[in-house]
């Protein structure tokens, strides 16, 4: 008797099963799978040498190929393997034949959560958050960004970043960054994302656009602007406060007009163009 040690992705169908042979004799086989605790076993399926069989979970269907003279192949097939069927099983026989067999997983590529303000300004306290979905055993988040005039994006560790567990799975954990920090001029047009590790994914990329403490200065108070990297929006200039605020929908601001219109309408030849960032 031989049983099945296999692999499967999470939230993917699987199979496991186990070769039986030289017993003619043979009545019953039974699926067992051990408590995750070490204390005790769960039923999974029975098979009868009659040709019944029972199920003991709600996912699975257990089926029987005859391979051979007093040759067969039990198995259960697994609609959806979820964390609580990874583990080790057990096939045995009323005659006192058993085998060992275990079910593991891979986790899929869970897209990551990426959160960038849109409004970064000079020198004040933003906030930066990603989450994504790890293997509790080695799986790990981390920013990594690529400056202007590389060609590569590198880990990057930052004072102010803290890892926080949004939640403890049974085999999967959801892990977030948030990175509360100040950005100055120098880091305008740096590209960053967020990367996990087991399984290996990376965020969408964005840009860190930072608007000039001194965007303001030269206007007067109340003065409205076009926002310099999102044409969607407009800064009103208050003292001593750069206010942004968006259009609705796709509006785009129309310096010219000081309104909001569609991206093809009002005077601002650029508004053609229009995309919700741009340098």
């Amino acid at each position: 008797m031989v049983m099945d040690r296999i692999t499967a992705e999470l939230y993917s169908s699987a199979r496991i099963g186990c070769y039986f042979s030289g017993e003619p004799a043979w009545g019953l086989v039974g699926f067992f799978r051990r408590d995750p605790t070490g204390t005790g076993y769960k039923a999974v399926s029975g098979f009868a040498a009659t040709g019944t069989n029972n199920v003991f979970l709600n996912n699975i269907s257990p089926g029987r190929n005859q391979t051979g003279v007093n040759t067969n192949y039990f198995y259960v097939d697994f609609e959806n393997i979820t964390c609580q069927d990874v583990g080790t099983y057990f096939c045995i026989s009323n005659t006192g034949v058993r085998s060992i067999g275990s079910i593991n997983i891979t986790l899929p590529k869970f897209p990551i959560t990426l959160e960038i303000p849109n409004d970064i300004q000079e020198n004040k306290t933003v906030t930066l958050k990603c989450t994504g979905v790890v293997s509790p055993q080695s799986g790990r988040i981390f920013w990594s960004v690529k400056q202007p005039g590389e060609t590569t994006f590198a880990e990057r560790s930052f004072s102010g970043d803290v890892q926080v567990m949004a939640h403890k799975g049974a085999c999967t954990n959801t892990l977030r960054r948030e990175l509360t920090t100040t950005f100055d001029l120098s880091w305008n047009g740096t590209e960053i994302r967020c990367e996990t590790e087991n399984p290996a994914v990376q965020s969408e990329v964005t840009d860190i656009l930072v608007l000039p403490g001194d965007f303001c200065d030269p206007y007067p108070a109340m003065h409205r602007l076009q926002h310099p990297y999102d044409c969607q929006s407009y800064i009103t200039c208050i003292p001593g406060l750069i206010l942004t605020s968006s259009c609705p929908g796709d509006l785009c601001y129309d310096q010219l007009t000081d309104t909001c219109v569609a991206k093809t309408g009002g005077n601002n030849a650029s508004n053609g163009a229009c995309t919700k960032r741009r340098i």
